[in-house]
């Protein structure tokens, strides 16, 4: 089934740039205490503070082949912005001195290779990017070049890691079609065994843009699906954190 191909280190790079951009854009001077809707345990400040951890990690992982050794907490600072500024520059500095195939330990299946958090780092800024312009009113679609990198990360990365929003046995197969390219994949669990390529016919059939199956994944908006909704545990299996 087609897929789509992985962007190139430039690709992910100028991703990466312009999400932060739009990102500072909409988090530089509203006020930190308001709430963020589509993460409802956060406010804006809570957000921001998340973003500057999460950068510092993937630098780490970027400069090692070794698993962490434990986890630093969020900023406390009242104000984090600074410290993502920070951190935002760190990480683009690792980005541009690191090629895509160094060795990089990662929690994926995939090969432990730089590549990986090139990907993560941009899905991951798009993501709460949409959550920050949520803040305000009406936020952007994500690209949908970046967007069917991120679908993709979800089928190869986090669903066979088991980062589910709602662990569970599923039993059964999807079929995914993205509507704005000819990417489309047909997944499945058979007794909670997760295959990237399941073969037979499909249980339920979900579709969308890449943009909107990217944030349905990620439960910032409801899936949309094909069939009548009548498997709710397949369904559930496909969100991610």
């Amino acid at each position: 089934m087609n897929k789509g191909g992985p962007m190139d280190k430039i690709g992910y790079l100028e991703w990466w740039r312009t999400e932060y951009r739009r990102l500072w854009t909409a988090v530089s001077d509203v006020d930190l205490s308001r709430p963020v809707p589509s993460c409802p345990e956060w406010n804006v400040r809570d957000l921001v503070a998340h973003l500057e951890m999460v950068m510092d990690r993937y630098v780490l992982r970027l400069r090692s082949p070794l698993p962490p050794e434990g986890q630093s907490p969020p900023s406390d600072a009242a104000d984090p912005r600074p410290g993502l500024e920070r951190a935002a520059a760190e990480l683009a500095a690792a980005l541009i001195r690191h090629d895509v195939g160094d060795v990089a330990w990662s929690w994926s299946p995939l090969p432990d290779t730089a590549w990986f958090w090139f990907r993560r780092a941009a899905c991951e800024i798009a993501i709460h990017r949409w959550d920050a312009q949520k803040v305000e009113g009406t936020p952007e679609p994500v690209d949908r070049p970046l967007a069917l990198a991120g679908v993709a990360e979800v089928f190869d990365s986090f669903l066979p890691a088991g980062r589910l929003m709602f662990p569970q046995a599923a039993n059964g197969r999807i079929r995914v079609s993205v509507v704005d390219s000819a990417a489309e994949w047909l997944i499945g669990w058979d007794q909670g065994q997760y295959a990237m390529d399941a073969g037979g016919e499909p249980d339920v059939t979900v579709g969308g843009s890449a943009s909107d199956l990217f944030l349905a994944f990620w439960g910032r908006i409801p899936m949309t699906t094909v069939d009548p909704i009548e498997r709710l545990d397949l369904l559930n299996a496909l969100r991610i954190r």
